[in-house]
């Protein structure tokens, strides 16, 4: 690398050109890259390594710039980086200078600024408006740094490997993070990471031979040395001088300073007699210059003075006087009329020849002046003024009336001005926002070519009360890192919110009011509402992910039957936890069933890869009752575990084949065996949402009252029902982040009633979609859907108000649309106003969810304004506006010449069936 470079070109996959000074350069492998260089990867990836060890790389289409570099290797506690990712994938392992302090090395992308502190990290820069996504990976030695990510709107702090946040605008905070799946990290950031591993290996490699050549060299140096050492005189100090040697040194010593002392006047004569100086000018023809006689004179006077000050700090008033007049009144005569001779006629004659007279003339023509600006005064300009419009138009003379050429030298780093070099009119290049800049000093310099001027021109922004419009689509948020997981579709329905169970049976009745399906019906367990499936085959192959997904539990009953075999079980199985619902399996005691409890081991194998395949893992015959551990206590939420009857002659599972699994029963003797074991979203691999349960006996669930407990169903109940309404929200959950927040005041379309206690009929879990438009479900819960053909979220719906003076969460649900107009994350507020313009309908949902059983053919959608004005809020069901039918409507449906949906706080809305897929909303 060049003296001035700071990092070099390393890996080099496809064409790299650079910008430099106006210039565009193509760069190989190997070459110097230098501070401002904007380096764009044109046809592959590109791995740079800097000087402080720092490496990075930028996929192909990808730009960065390096704006700030400042590291001394000899003065490691110092340095600063900061690398601009204009666009695109990158990735990078922080070096030297990020060891400095924290935040010493930073990244930016449009809307962020990237703190690092030591560590590695992958992500994607795009322009405002467009996701930006940073990912913190972990070391090799498995340790993880941190990334304190920011902006102008909020600060996230990233500590854990594959934590992710998203920034969409500058004016917008970071996303809640969340922790990827290592595989969607791959897929995503995969060639940029491999890229950065390959500079770095690279570029340690090429160290680790410059350290070789070094060493090579000291060593040749020392050996050098050595040899002239070897060759130095002996010390003539070596030998010790004994006391006898050394009275006769300072006898002799003393003898030597006697005669000095008496002869001390005579030797200054002697030294000035000769006049060692002057005679050095004689001899040395060569000395005829003035000037150089004249610095010898000096250095003569000069060190006559010093020998003087010396003998007047001795007290030798003496010497004073022998000293003071010969040297200076009394020069040697020949001399002083030598340098006469050589100095004064000459010098003197030829400065007055060849300076006086041009000299004086030549200054009097060529002085030149520099310009000077006019009396300045601050400009004002509105924020909606349009690029290119007039600012004002600098003005400054020249004494000299040369021309004059106008720069803008600082204050102008957004590039929102630009000025005519010849004329000084300064014009608007960039648009404006007052509620982010609200002045703007600027340095405006002039140059006659040679001279320069400067003055600061003052621009202050006016604010104009314009309205931004946003369209916030569904995707492009945190539900596509869940979506993303799943090769096929996928939904969350909080099913737990309309209370619906499942029970499938065969060969026993499971329907009675002391069995199964009735405790499951007790308020004990939830008032779950029962539905009964009496397949004694077991095979709900023929039901759809939209009919199981209805329902937040299922208990399958049909023990012994092979059901494995059926590919689209299986995946229904799967499909139906990862929706977030809960799946309870019975099996029965090896003695007796050879194929559930294959059936269940199998399965398990899938859903957790920690598991052994090995068939001990259900076997052998276990004892009644058992210990019902703490955790799973969702009725009677007691701290301790109770004893009860999971059944009789249950099967057993053995804690050391379950892997990550957990014992919901354990033997009384023996608490790595039990009777019932579980594998909730914890346990499970990332796509997995909701929780397996595998139960080993059947009569404690046909006949409770002599072989199992009506208290076991209803605590396993209760916890299935928190399992599955936490599926949306939690971590090793689908991870979305919710607020839940309750809205001022809630009224149906019609006018019925209106609510404005803090229950569940105004509770609204909201989703942020960026821009501080939100979005939010009634009744506690807000349902989406994946569509994996289009690689798209949408907003849900299934089910309307049919009652709006006493709506229930099991019957009835509705949306809101809102706008945080302050961004303090306090959502429903009284200034929180905004217009609603457009609303985004794809179709209706029957594809994904199964459909109200009250909904008629035609799926109607109404859109109802709720505004606060007088000190009130009110419901303005009376401006309610109605689509008749959503089904294939794929349209916008459009209220922006509707004055009704201007200046509201929220919008509600009521729909059999529907998916929206956009908001677009002015504020």
């Amino acid at each position: 690398m060049s003296e001035h470079s700071i990092g070099k070109i390393t890996i080099a996959d496809g064409v790299v050109v650079i910008q430099r000074d106006n210039q565009s350069i193509e760069l190989q492998e190997g070459d110097s890259i230098y501070l401002n260089d904007i380096i764009e990867a044109k046809g592959g990836s590109v791995g740079i390594a800097f000087k402080d060890e720092t490496t990075m790389s930028i996929d192909a289409g990808s730009k960065m710039v390096v704006d700030e570099f400042v590291y001394d290797p000899e003065a490691p506690t110092t340095g600063s980086m900061n690398a601009n990712i204009l666009s695109g994938n990158f990735s990078f392992v922080s070096g030297q200078i990020a060891k400095v302090g924290t935040d010493a090395m930073t990244v930016t992308t449009p809307v962020l600024t990237i703190g690092v502190r030591g560590t590695q990290v992958a992500g994607k820069a795009s322009q405002e408006g467009e996701a930006n996504q940073i990912v913190l990976l972990p070391n090799e030695d498995g340790t993880v740094g941190q990334l304190l990510i920011s902006n102008q709107s909020g600060t996230v702090l990233l500590t854990r490997a594959f934590e992710s946040t998203t920034i969409t605008s500058s004016f917008m905070p970071p996303t809640v993070p969340v922790i990827l799946p290592e595989d969607i990290v791959l897929k995503k950031f995969g060639k940029t990471i491999n890229t950065t591993r390959r500079t770095e290996k690279k570029a340690k490699e090429e160290r680790e031979e410059s350290k070789e050549e070094e060493k090579e060299e000291d060593e040749e140096v020392e050996e050098e040395v050595e040899e002239e050492i070897e060759e130095e005189v002996e010390d003539p100090f070596e030998e010790e001088i004994n006391e006898e040697e050394l009275e006769e040194l300072e006898e002799e010593l003393e003898e030597e300073i006697q005669p000095v002392v008496d002869e001390e006047v005579v030797i200054d004569d002697d030294i000035f007699e000769e006049e060692p100086i002057v005679e050095e000018q004689e001899d040395q023809p060569v000395v005829e210059d003035a000037v150089i006689e004249e610095e010898i004179i000096e250095e003569d006077v000069v060190e006559e003075e010093d020998v003087i000050e010396e003998e007047i700090e001795d007290d030798v008033v003496e010497e004073e006087d022998a000293y003071v007049p010969p040297v200076i009144p009394d020069p040697d005569p020949p001399v002083i009329e030598e340098e006469e001779d050589i100095y004064v006629p000459p010098v003197i004659e030829d400065e007055e020849d060849i300076y006086v007279p041009p000299v004086i003339e030549d200054e009097d023509e060529e002085v030149n002046e520099a310009p000077t600006f006019n009396t300045t005064s601050t400009t004002s300009i509105a924020e909606n003024v349009s690029s290119g419009s007039s600012v004002v138009t600098m003005s400054a003379t020249d004494p000299n009336n040369d021309s004059l050429i106008y720069s803008i030298s600082s204050g102008n780093d957004a590039g929102k001005f630009t000025i005519d070099s010849s004329t000084g009119a300064i014009t608007l290049a960039a648009s404006l926002d007052y509620e982010t800049t609200t002045s703007y000093t600027l340095t405006i310099q002039v140059s006659d070519g040679s001279l320069t001027a400067t003055t600061n021109q003052v621009v202050n922004i006016t604010d104009v009360n314009e309205a931004t419009t946003y369209t916030q689509g569904i995707s492009n948020t945190s539900i596509d890192a869940w979506g993303a997981r799943y090769s096929h579709d996928m939904v969350l329905n909080n099913a737990w919110a309309e209370g619906k169970a499942l029970v499938m049976h065969g060969d026993r009745s499971l329907d009675g009011a002391t069995q199964l399906g009735g405790n499951l019906g007790d308020t004990q367990a939830g008032s779950l509402s029962v539905s009964y499936d009496n397949d004694s085959a077991g095979n709900f192959s023929t039901m759809s992910l939209a009919y199981v997904s209805q329902f937040s539990q299922i208990w399958d009953g049909n023990w012994n039957t092979r059901v494995n075999s059926n590919s689209d079980l299986t995946d229904l199985w799967g499909k139906y936890i990862m929706a977030g619902g809960s799946l309870v399996v019975v099996t029965e005691n090896s003695n007796w069933d050879s194929q559930k409890n294959a059936d269940v081991e199998d399965f398990i194998n899938v859903i957790d890869t920690t598991s052994s395949t090995n068939t001990g893992l259900i076997s052998g015959v276990g004892p009644t009752p058992q210990h019902l551990q703490p955790d799973y206590l969702g009725y009677s939420e007691g701290g301790s575990e109770l004893s009860l009857k999971p059944g009789t002659s249950t099967s057993t599972y053995h804690k050391e084949y379950m892997g990550r699994g957990d014992l919901v029963f354990q033997e009384t003797s023996d608490d790595n065996d039990g009777a019932v074991a579980e594998w909730s979203r914890e346990d499970t691999e990332s796509v997995y949402t909701g929780a397996f349960l595998a139960w080993g006996d059947i009569d404690g669930h046909s006949n409770p009252a002599s072989y199992g407990s009506e208290q076991a169903h209803w605590e396993i109940a209760r916890w299935l029902t928190i399992q599955n309404k936490d599926a949306i929200t939690e971590d090793d959950g689908a991870e979305i982040v919710i607020d839940s927040e309750y809205i001022p005041i809630f009224g149906d379309s019609y006018g019925t009633a209106t609510h404005t206690s803090e229950n569940d009929i105004t509770a609204v879990e909201s989703f942020h979609l960026g821009n501080n438009v939100y979005i939010g479900g009634g009744m506690d819960h807000i349902d989406f859907v994946w569509d994996d053909s289009a690689d798209a979220a949408y907003w849900a719906f299934n089910a309307d108000m049919d009652n709006g003076a006493t709506p229930t969460q099991a019957d009835d649900h509705y949306g809101v649309i809102g706008y945080d107009a302050d961004g303090d994350g306090d959502l429903w507020e009284t200034t929180d106003t905004f217009s609603l313009d457009k609303i985004k309908i794809l179709d209706d949902s029957e594809d994904y969810l199964t459909q109200d059983s009250d909904a008629t053919g035609d799926y109607y959608f109404k859109v109802t304004p709720v505004t606060y004005s007088g000190g009130s809020w009110n419901v303005e069901y009376t401006n309610t506006v109605t689509l008749s039918n959503t089904t294939d409507y794929n349209d916008y449906y459009d209220l922006s010449s509707n004055s009704n949906f201007d200046d509201i706080n929220y919008a509600l809305i009521e729909t059999e069936s529907a998916l929206i897929s956009e908001i677009v909303v002015s504020a």
